[in-house]
């Protein structure tokens, strides 16, 4: 690892657990058919992408939602409903981390680039890794 001085751990899917079926599930109980037609492995509508990389608000991201589905829910709804894939920090990959930030910079890693003012999942990402890791994000 000589030069090496930055490793950058992915948090979805990788330190953090996630279980897409219960978005969908929660989507689904909201109304939302076949939601695995919009967002689903390796594909998504444009938003979702556009969303990922900070390209719309979270206003726009919950109305496109509303646009794409045609569901008529609150927004905390539909941002209980995103959040739902959201699961846990297991302690061995927070060691694995740790273990190689002793000698290594590591940057965590997760899609969404904008602070999220309570809907997806940044904020979520922020708080259950300090929570778990006590240290900052």
């Amino acid at each position: 690892m000589q030069g090496i001085k930055n490793i950058i751990f992915d948090l979805g899917g990788v330190i953090l657990n996630l279980d897409n079926k219960r978005t969908e599930d929660a989507f689904t109980s909201l109304g939302v058919k076949d939601f695995r037609s919009y967002f689903g492995h390796g594909h998504a509508s444009d938003f979702f992408r556009e969303y990922e990389v900070g390209g719309i608000s979270d206003r726009q991201f919950i109305d496109s939602i509303r646009q794409l589905t045609g569901i008529s829910v609150s927004d905390e709804a539909i941002v209980a409903g995103w959040n739902a894939l959201l699961l846990d920090f297991p302690p061995e990959r927070i060691q694995a981390a740790e273990t190689v930030e002793e000698k290594l910079q590591a940057l965590p890693f997760q899609q969404y680039q904008r602070p999220a003012s309570g809907c997806p999942a940044k904020d979520v990402y922020q708080r259950v890794w300090r929570r778990k890791s006590g240290r900052p994000f």
